[in-house]
Order: structure tokens, then C-alpha cells, then sequence
């Protein structure tokens, strides 16, 4: 029984270090049986129509957005489809299908994760989200969708797809496309001009136009993320900000998930007191705290592993507390007024081993070890 796996890697992942990042990782941890047999698409009606002429297939794996962390067990997958005869299509889960403990912040931890999980009795529940980017299927069901259309949108809407709750991947599909709803509570009242860093493909402005009714630049050095922002913005400027001029100021500048990638924030924080920001202007941060117990957890593993996204984002270049975020803002004449802790607690096995280290006059910050970041809302004094 032979499988045939159609691949569509993204041009915008040549632009984009994490995403390339993803597509590394998904090659390394792709099984090399499933890469014996393979096409890349660039049309997905032509590919289908090809594959469907090879009689030597039984299976086919389509995959699309392959910025993906795969487990040691994903051929499992197929043993899964085989093993039930009414099934026609397959995913594997993803961390937010799991609820309770704490699933993984980390490399390591998908690792622990999924190995715990490859021990579960083998369980398939429909498939219910949005999008899907991964399907292991018979190939007669390819004879019987609109291959003129998306076959993942045509599969989805005419078959029931299930899923395989003991095998779970990881996909970095999305690290452009977050709105960020949660920061709107920390926002003043009322501003008018604002300018968003590192706007990725705008959907954060185009909230702000649509809750203030403000006027949004967002400046992204992505060229293909820019281009996405350009629909949503009122004006997109696709260079770099240490090196951009600007002839007028902001009375807000969000700075989302952006300053930890600069191998000198200084110099953004000194450009945005000393020009960017009217008087009493605000800044908008939202920051990893790298002080949360799972990057000490992965360092008594003796691990340090960067990924696409999270708190070692590969293109990290700068780790901050809450403490060192606060002195560096000060320096700039930037004065905190309100912060949020997005938390995201230690496990109860934690507490004795805290105790133990405090009773061993050890320093404990214990809001930083439950923080995972930190959403801040500055003003400029």
C-alpha cells in the first residue's frame, strides 16, 4: 500500500527566518518512507489530476502550510486509517484540542508530551476546526470531491474527517495572523495616530481602526507581510524602523512581540521618546518573560531550543524579566501605568521543591515563574 504525500510550501516562507525555521524542522522530523514519495504543488487541481492516473497509489497525504513539529509517532497515523474501514480521512490534533493539564511550552516539552501520548488507546473524534492543513486519505475520495476547488476546503465539506487524539503536531502556521483582542482592555480611551511595529500583515491595527476609529501606519520589514497590512492600514511602510524617518508623531505606538528581536532595543525606545511619541503619548508592549518556570524546567533538562514561535522565537536576540523591561523603559523617560500578567502557572509538583529552595534562603519571584508575558501599557513623561 503505497502513499503519495502532495506538499505546498508558501512563498512567503522564503521571507520569513521563523517560518523557514518551521519548514526545517518539519523535514527533520518528516518520516523518510513518506518522503520517497513525494510531490511539491504548485497547482493543486494538476497535481490531483496526475496523482489520480497513478494506479500505483493507495493513499495520498496532502499537506499545505508545513511550518509543522511532527511526532516520533506520526506514521501512526496511517496504522490508525488502516486499522478503521470507515474511515476516509485523517488529521492528527493539535495542542488546543487538549484541555486540563498543561500541554507544552518548548521543544522538549512537545517531545514529553507526545510520547505520553503515543501510550493512549487509539481514539478518533470528528475533526471540527476552521482550517485544516494536514490529511492522510484513501485516494478514492479524491475521485469524488470538485478538484477545481481547494480539496482541503472540498473534503472538509463533504466528508467527516476524524481525528486522532493520541497522535498531536504542532503547527507555526499562524504567527502572522494574531489580532491580539486581549491588549484592547489595557488601551486609553481615545488616540488618534497610531503607529504599529513590526504590523506583520495588520490585523492588529485594523482592531484599532475598527474599535477607535483611528488612523493606523504600520511599518513591517516582511515584503509579503506588508503587502497583506497595505489591505488593512491606512498606510504601510515596508522598512526597517531604527533606519525610517517619519515627519509627524504618534499619541500610541504598539510594539507587540518586538523588542526581544532587536540586538539593541535602546536605540528603538531613545527614536520613540525622542521623536515618535507626542507628550504624554503611550507605548504599547506586549513581552515574553523569560523568567516563567518552563525555561527553567528546559534548563535543569539542559536544554535550550530555539523554535518558530514562544519564548525562544529564533530570532530572539534579547530575554527580558519584568524587572529588566521596567529599568530599561525608564531610561527612556517611559513610566509604566498599567501592566498585565498573562500567567500560566507552575505545575503543583513545583510547590514543595519551591519551598525547599526558599526555606534554603533562595530567592523566589514566584509571579514571574507563574508569568508567561507581560502586556504593558507605558506613557512617556
Amino acid at each position: 500500500m503505497q502513499i503519495h504525500t502532495l506538499l505546498d510550501i508558501p512563498s512567503h516562507y522564503a521571507y520569513s527566518e521563523e517560518l523557514s525555521l518551521g519548514l526545517q524542522m518539519f523535514w527533520q522530523s518528516f518520516p523518510e518512507q513518506w518522503q520517497q514519495n513525494l510531490s511539491y504543488v504548485e497547482d493543486w487541481q494538476i497535481s490531483i489530476e496526475q496523482l489520480l492516473k497513478n494506479t500505483l497509489v493507495d493513499y495520498v497525504l496532502l499537506i499545505r502550510e508545513p511550518a509543522l513539529l511532527l511526532p516520533d509517532n506520526i506514521t501512526n497515523l496511517f496504522d490508525t486509517l488502516i486499522d478503521n474501514p470507515d474511515c476516509q480521512a485523517i488529521t492528527a490534533s493539535q495542542w488546543f484540542n487538549y484541555s486540563g493539564d498543561i500541554t507544552f511550552l518548548s521543544l522538549r516539552g512537545f517531545e514529553v508530551f507526545t510520547q505520553k501520548l503515543a501510550k493512549h488507546t487509539p481514539l478518533l473524534v470528528p475533526f471540527e476546526e476552521e482550517q485544516i492543513n494536514f490529511i492522510l486519505a484513501k485516494k478514492t475520495l479524491l475521485q469524488k470531491i470538485d478538484i477545481k476547488r481547494c480539496p482541503f476546503q472540498e473534503i472538509k465539506d463533504n466528508f467527516i474527517i476524524s481525528r486522532a487524539t493520541h497522535i498531536c503536531f504542532h503547527s507555526f502556521a499562524q504567527y502572522y495572523q494574531k489580532s491580539r483582542e486581549e491588549l484592547i482592555p489595557l488601551l486609553p480611551e481615545k488616540f488618534n495616530n497610531v503607529l504599529d511595529i513590526g504590523c506583520a500583515s495588520g490585523h492588529f491595527g485594523a482592531l484599532l481602526k475598527t474599535h477607535y476609529n483611528c488612523n493606523v501606519t504600520g511599518i513591517e520589514q516582511n515584503k509579503q507581510q506588508a503587502k497583506q497590512a497595505q489591505k488593512r492600514l491606512d498606510k504601510v511602510i515596508n522598512a526597517d524602523i531604527l533606519t525610517t524617518q517619519f515627519d509627524q508623531q504618534f499619541d500610541l505606538v504598539s510594539c507587540l512581540d518586538v523588542i526581544e528581536h532587536l540586538q539593541f532595543p535602546e536605540k528603538l525606545l531613545q527614536q520613540l521618546s525622542h521623536s515618535l511619541l507626542l507628550d504624554q503619548g503611550y507605548l504599547l508592549l506586549s513581552i515574553p518573560n523569560v523568567g516563567h518556570w518552563s525555561m527553567l524546567e528546559d534548563l535543569l533538562a539542559g536544554r535550550w531550543d530555539y523554535i518558530p514561535a514562544g519564548l525562544l522565537c529564533n530570532t530572539h536576540l534579547r530575554f527580558f524579566t519584568y524587572q529588566s523591561i521596567k529599568t530599561l523603559l525608564q531610561q527612556f523617560q517611559l513610566t509604566i501605568v498599567q501592566v498585565k500578567s498573562i500567567r500560566l502557572p507552575a505545575p503543583a509538583i513545583w510547590s514543595d521543591t519551591l519551598q525547599s529552595l526558599q526555606q534554603a534562603n533562595y530567592s523566589i519571584a514566584y509571579d514571574s515563574l507563574d508569568t508567561l508575558e507581560y502586556h504593558i501599557l507605558a506613557q512617556k513623561q
